[in-house]
């Protein structure tokens, strides 16, 4: 309907707009219309007046029902200014031709214009007289023909339209409809083959469209399956433990029983503090770049992972390049680095060594975690980083999504991590980022977090 109302109102201002020029146009034509019927009937009227002899005889009458009878007045003057002849009805009273040319006068309170001229013998002179008005009327006239043929002409367009239109967005109405009655489980694909082609582009877009929200939905679900999952672990182990507790008289035996249920609480507490983690970055489209000093990260995330490395017997060193600033979010790359730590740690055996390697390559910089486990298998390598993925020989006590977190934030800030077996046994992830003091002042400008 909007459709439509925009049409008719545009065709309603193109219609008067052009009734305005057209009549613009009449007036000009009108008026140069007016004055060439004055300069004819002089013309005329100069040859009669060089022989014809000269009456006051009364003007014929006007014929009443004639519409073609003019207000066309001639008069013949002496060059003595007497009123020798007129054809035609004036009411007023008129002066004698002071010139030839053209001339406006006012008899009665209307408006006439005159046209004088002197015939060969100069002794006689001629004047053509005609209200001024004529040509409004005649404008007037030639308007509102105009204006009942554009009238008629619009309504007859807009009808056209209006059907036109209904007969081209039928299809959609029907697809409208289509769309009301499909179930929501059944919205991936809808069963519908327009006959407009135009429509049938939308179908395939808007079956594409939703065939990913559907998978998007299904990884949602698989995602909330996976983590009720992991989260029904410790939970069912510190509610074992606490009924334990509840019934245990020996001191001991209830000290043990108390530690594994704050094991267990840890333990779902780091899983949900790493849904968190992952849900808030996921929400993230972009991260503000600043540059970061390498060795101020590791340091920050060392006190992080060191307890845990000191229950395993676990010797974390570095060996940074100096002065070396990484483009990125220093938070969102602090949780990359603890995540690298945790996991190293977590695989190297007890008495092991975990490496922090950082060095400047040009534009890049490599950030690297070493450890001493048995490695990373080379088909496995692409599934670490998805969610709850573990590795067979994984040991208890890790929540399958620091290494996902890990892929998440380094595609956010458009890096890659690579992983690769050490000669001496091992893995290592390396991380390749770009290197803020190889940019331009003018290049270091913060973009927008979007959420």
């Amino acid at each position: 309907m909007r459709l439509i109302l925009g049409v008719a109102m545009s065709l309603l201002v193109m219609f008067a707009l052009l009734i305005y020029l057209v009549r613009q146009k009449a007036v000009v034509e009108a008026q140069e219309l007016l004055e060439g019927n004055l300069v004819g009937t002089s013309r005329v009227a100069v040859q009669i007046a060089n022989s014809a002899p000269f009456s006051m005889a009364p003007a014929p009458a006007l014929l009443a029902r004639d519409r073609y009878e003019s207000p066309l007045v001639v008069q013949f003057w002496s060059s003595r200014g007497e009123l020798l002849s007129q054809v035609g009805v004036i009411s007023g009273a008129t002066t004698p031709p002071p010139k030839s040319g053209f001339d406006g006068h006012v008899i009665d309170g209307r408006p006439w214009r005159s046209y004088s001229a002197l015939n060969q013998s100069g002794l006689v002179w001629v004047r053509t007289l005609l209200p001024q008005d004529a040509g409004a009327l005649m404008v007037a006239d030639l308007t509102y023909h105009f204006v009942k043929v554009a009238v008629i002409a619009a309504i007859v367009l807009i009808g056209g339209i209006w059907m036109f239109m209904w007969y081209l967005l039928r299809p959609l109405s029907v697809f409208s409809a289509v769309l009301s009655k499909t179930p929501v489980n059944r919205i991936g694909a809808v069963d519908m083959q327009p006959r407009a082609g135009e429509l049938r582009a939308v179908v395939d877009a808007l079956n594409d469209v939703m065939g990913r929200v559907r998978d998007e939905r299904e990884l949602e679900r698989a995602f909330i399956a996976d983590a009720a999952h992991e989260l029904r672990t410790p939970l069912a182990g510190i509610q074992l433990h606490a009924q334990n507790a509840q019934r245990e008289d020996d001191p001991e035996r209830l000290r043990r029983a108390l530690q594994y249920v704050e094991e267990g609480c840890l333990r779902a507490t780091h899983i949900v503090s790493q849904l968190l983690g992952l849900a808030q970055y996921d929400a993230v489209k972009r991260l503000p770049m600043v540059p970061v000093c390498a060795e101020s990260l590791v340091r920050r995330a060392l006190p992080f992972v060191l307890p845990g490395a000191d229950q395993r017997n676990v010797e974390v060193v570095s060996d940074i390049d100096a002065n070396v600033t990484i483009l990125g979010d220093e938070a969102a790359l602090d949780v990359v680095l603890r995540n690298l730590l945790l996991n190293a740690i977590q695989f190297s055996p007890d008495g092991g060594v975990v490496r922090i390697e950082v060095r400047e390559l040009g534009k890049y910089v490599t950030l690297s975690v070493l450890d001493q486990g048995p490695g990373v298998p080379r088909e496995a390598r692409r599934e670490i980083f998805e969610r709850f993925a573990r590795l067979p020989d994984a040991r208890p006590g890790g929540s399958g999504l620091g290494l996902a977190i890990v892929r998440r934030i380094l595609s956010l800030h458009r890096a890659q991590i690579h992983v690769n077996n050490q000669s001496g046994g091992g893995a290592a992830f390396t991380v390749r980022l770009r290197n803020a003091s190889s940019r331009g002042p003018h290049s270091l400008l913060h973009s927008r977090l979007g959420r």
